[in-house]
C-alpha cells in the first residue's frame, strides 16, 4: 500500500482527467487504501451522459450527489438523485447515469473494493484523447479489465435530453 503523504485532497492537489464530456477528480485512490475503496469526484455538464448502462460483478458503487441531479437507470428502475442524496448500487446491478438537467452535476463516486478504478479512468481518458472509438472491441477489453461490462438496453431514458 502506498504511503499517504498528503491526506487532504483539494482541487489544486488532486489528479484530474477528462472523461466523456466531464471531468474526474481523483480524491482517494485504490493504492492508498489497499484497494478497499476509491473515491472520485465526477463533474458532468448539463445534458450529458455520465456512463452507459453497465454492470460490476465484484464491487459496489456508491454515489453522493453534491450538486445538480443525476438521472440513473438501476435495474429496471428510473431514479433521480438530488443534492444530498446517497445512492447504493449493489454489485451485479445494471446501471447507467446521465445529467438531464440544466445545471452541471457534481457527484462523488465510491467503489468498494476499488479495483484500481483510477487506472480505468486514465485508460479511458487516453483512449478518447487518441480519438479512438468507444464502441470498439479494444475499449471493451479495457472496460472488462476493470470489472465493467456494458449492457445492451432498449431503454433510452438516460439519453432523453429534451
Amino acid at each position: 500500500m502506498k504511503k499517504v503523504t498528503n491526506p487532504v485532497r483539494t482541487n489544486a492537489n488532486s489528479e484530474k482527467v477528462n472523461f466523456l464530456k466531464g471531468k474526474i477528480n481523483f480524491r482517494v485512490c485504490s493504492d492508498e487504501t489497499g484497494d478497499r475503496i476509491g473515491i472520485y469526484e465526477y463533474e458532468v455538464p448539463s445534458k450529458a451522459m455520465g456512463a452507459s448502462v453497465h454492470i460490476h460483478r465484484k464491487m459496489e458503487e456508491i454515489f453522493y450527489v453534491m450538486e445538480g441531479e443525476v438521472s440513473l437507470i438501476m435495474g429496471s428502475e428510473h431514479i433521480v438523485g438530488r443534492a444530498g442524496d446517497v445512492i447504493l448500487i449493489p454489485r451485479g446491478t445494471t446501471h447507467g447515469f446521465s445529467n438531464k438537467g440544466e445545471k452541471p452535476l457534481r457527484i462523488f463516486i465510491m467503489f468498494t473494493p476499488a479495483l484500481a478504478q483510477e487506472e480505468f479512468f486514465r485508460a479511458a481518458a487516453d483512449f478518447v484523447e487518441r480519438g479512438e472509438n468507444l464502441n470498439s472491441e479494444s475499449f471493451a477489453k479495457i472496460i472488462r479489465e476493470y470489472d465493467q461490462e456494458l449492457v445492451e438496453t432498449k431503454d433510452k431514458w438516460l439519453e432523453d435530453f429534451s
